[in-house]
């Protein structure tokens, strides 16, 4: 048992303790016992190896039980009365009405505030608010509770009254940042139709407030859905084509990664940091350093790593956050599986990277199929042949997308050149998705549970030793 094969298996346990956590409330009584047997196992048995590693690794489960339950507990208290606050991020405008993220110092975390669309606010201003500051209820079927709470959102308030009291209050930076993202969108809305500049919005951005309810059902029932978010296995892809397209131009592969590295710390600057795209660079960043090292093992390990450090600062996200689930396991996918078909797929050429992006798509699918089903309560009979169609496309809308919004606000005559190949690229994905979505019996609903996830998954990671073996290829 190597040094590197035991930081997994402790890492793996501290993840284990929070997914537990977050489905049972686990008393002092039931986890006291377990530490106690654990410390034990540890002083005693130190000298046996095998036994001190599980006794270790019982402490990281119950460490992770202990973040998690610790985490929980930051819950604000409901408050009513007249606050002072300040605007904390970029109002998230809706078709009537807008919602405003604050902080006050009479209530820790932030607050959800939802307000009508008219007068507008932004990121700094400072406002007077009326009225209740109320935990978020429970709905029928979603803790919506825990999904705020990821963010660090704890109170909610409708329909307050509001008053200006100044403006400018914000970081001069991400003022700049939001500025840019405004101008960004009216590069696009300016110069494509709007459901085409929805979906570029989302792709870029990470903003899928503005997606049209009718095209959104289509990219569910089709399975491209996660073409609207920015996760993990868009950013691999990306810094696959990116790093093959650079090499191709016979820039040394030192500053081919490089380049690649900073191309996506500015993608990820144009979504104005939000956390699933931070998320999503630092895993992709994790699997560039795999191809910039030719290690897939030490790169595996890297990513759990840094999977395991974001759940230490927000464990909520692990069971809350479907995006970092999404990004987690198709990064995991891509890693584990894409080599086995990249052989299975030798027969297509790798022309544009055509066959690379295949298997790569094919392990992210297969390690994130039942995420979805779990969350959407939907299996896409289609998705496979949708997925084969629109993801080596994705890459490509992407870089040009970023291009054409940079171009847009520097030069706005070029930003209209550079939409023309957007346009007709959104427009095949549009058409691709539905079609597919039109097809009868394109997709079955129906929901799981997440006893469900944990067989598939022990089952999947069985068949990845397996054939991890057989290629004779150890993934740790």
């Amino acid at each position: 048992m190597t040094a590197s094969g035991i930081l997994v298996i402790f890492c793996l346990s501290f993840v284990g303790g929070i997914f537990f956590a977050s489905f049972y409330d686990l008393s002092v009584a039931f986890l006291l016992p377990l530490a106690i047997f654990a410390i034990l196992l540890v002083s005693v048995f130190w000298k046996y190896k095998k036994i001190a590693v599980f006794g270790l690794s019982v402490l990281f489960l119950l460490a992770g039980i202990a973040r998690c339950q610790s985490f929980e507990n930051q819950a604000a208290a409901e408050r009513k009365g007249v606050f002072d606050v300040f605007i904390v991020s970029d109002p998230d405008i809706r078709e009537t009405s807008q919602r405003v993220l604050v902080k006050g110092d009479d209530f820790s975390g932030k607050a959800l505030i939802v307000l009508p669309k008219y007068p507008e606010y932004e990121y700094g201003d400072e406002i007077e608010i009326r009225g209740n500051l109320e935990k978020p209820d429970i709905l029928e079927d979603f803790n919506y509770p825990g999904y705020l709470a990821k963010d660090g959102i704890f109170l909610v308030s409708y329909q307050p009254e509001t008053k200006l009291i100044s403006k400018g209050n914000g970081n001069g930076f991400s003022s700049a940042i939001f500025k840019v993202k405004s101008g960004v969108r009216e590069v696009m809305s300016g110069n494509l139709p709007q459901s085409h500049a929805a979906l570029l919005s989302a792709m870029v951005l990470g903003d899928r407030t503005q997606l049209p309810e009718s095209l959104a059902q289509k990219l569910n029932l089709s399975g491209v859905r996660h073409m609207t978010s920015i996760s993990g296995m868009h950013i691999s892809i990306l810094t696959a084509v990116l790093m093959s397209f650079l090499l191709g131009l016979g820039i040394w592969k030192k500053q081919a990664f490089w380049v690649t590295v900073i191309f996506i710390s500015f993608f990820i600057l144009f979504t104005g940091f939000q956390a699933p795209a931070v998320r999503s660079g630092i895993m992709g960043i994790c699997f560039l350093m795999s191809q910039y090292l030719g290690r897939q093992n030490s790169s595996l390990r890297t990513i759990l790593f840094s999977g395991a450090l974001m759940l230490f600062l927000n464990p909520l996200v692990l069971v809350f956050d479907v995006g970092f689930q999404l990004s987690f396991l198709a990064l995991l996918g891509i890693l584990l599986l894409s080599p086995v078909f990249e052989k299975w797929l030798a027969r297509i050429p790798n022309k544009f990277q055509i066959r690379t992006i295949l298997a790569m798509s094919l392990g992210a699918q297969i390690f994130t199929l039942p995420i979805l089903i779990f969350n959407f309560g939907q299996f896409s009979l289609v998705a496979p042949f949708a997925n084969i169609l629109i993801v080596p496309a994705l890459s490509y809308i992407m870089v040009l997308g970023f291009i054409f919004s940079v171009a847009g606000l520097v030069f706005p005559p070029l930003g209209f050149l550079f939409s023309l190949p957007c346009l007709l690229i959104l427009q095949y994905l549009i058409s691709v998705a539905g079609f597919f979505a039109d097809l009868p019996f394109s997709a079955l609903f129906f929901n799981i549970s997440w006893h469900w996830l944990v067989i598939y998954y022990v089952f999947l990671s069985g068949a990845v030793f397996f054939l991890a073996k057989k290629l004779k290829n150890n993934p740790i």
